[in-house]
């Protein structure tokens, strides 16, 4: 049976806790993001924004009041949010996206609501079905399915959940905007000087550094092209 909490000095270290302060943390539902890259509401509401206190208080919040995932309901203190996903609280018409900051830990970056409704969706694999159709595959546990063929691993949708459609389509090429989610440039943005066959060239404040191409798509995330497309720090 799996335990429903975590010890804290077990949690991953991107869990932005303090480990000696307590004992245990709520352990969040399995969800597509994997654990590291991820958090339980409990974790966001008292530890990162400090609305609540007790679990008890955040379940009466989730019960009468409401908190979102995605345009998705929350039901349960330990939902998991994960890398990229936006938590919208309707009573205090406040809206943040989970993002990682340099330091290596997971943090809430607020946003407006018009970018409340759109979350990147980066394809870890695709499937053909049945007459033609497409359906993508997302590193968050998500997935889509697709009349066109045009989408590569790796690559990004910006995909609007208001709208349900998707508003660009993110490629890895000269100019396109990464941000850092592992390794020595985490939470820093750079541009895609050059793609060669196994490695991958890129520009930071006028540095270049190069990152092997097996490796990049564990590293970074598709943002933006000459620019980012979303708000990535306050």
């Amino acid at each position: 049976m799996v335990k429903s909490h975590l010890k804290r000095i077990n949690a991953p270290r991107t869990w932005p806790l303090k480990r000696k302060k307590e004992v245990f943390v709520k352990r969040p539902f399995p969800a597509g993001s994997p654990k590291e890259n991820s958090l339980p509401l409990m974790v966001i509401f008292r530890d990162l924004l400090k609305k609540v206190k007790t679990a008890r208080e955040l379940s009466y919040v989730l019960t009468n009041k409401g908190i979102y995932i995605n345009e998705r309901k929350g039901r349960s203190i330990k939902d998991s949010v994960g890398l990229m996903d936006v938590i919208t609280i309707p009573e205090t018409k406040e809206y943040f996206r989970l993002l990682i900051n340099e330091a290596g830990l997971l943090n809430l970056v607020k946003i407006d609501e018009k970018e409340a409704n759109i979350i990147p969706l980066m394809i870890k694999g695709k499937a053909k079905l049945k007459q033609g159709k497409t359906q993508l595959n997302f590193t968050n546990g998500h997935n889509f399915i697709t009349e066109k063929d045009e989408y590569k691993s790796g690559e990004v949708l910006m995909y609007d959940y208001k709208e349900k459609k998707i508003i660009n389509h993110l490629k890895l090429e000269k100019g396109a905007i990464v941000y850092f989610t592992r390794g020595r440039y985490i939470g820093r943005t750079a541009s895609v000087e050059e793609i060669k066959d196994d490695s991958i060239v890129y520009k930071r404040e006028g540095e270049t550094f190069e990152v092997p191409k097996v490796s990049s798509r564990d590293y970074t995330f598709l943002v933006g092209n000459k620019k980012p497309l979303i708000k990535l720090a306050d």
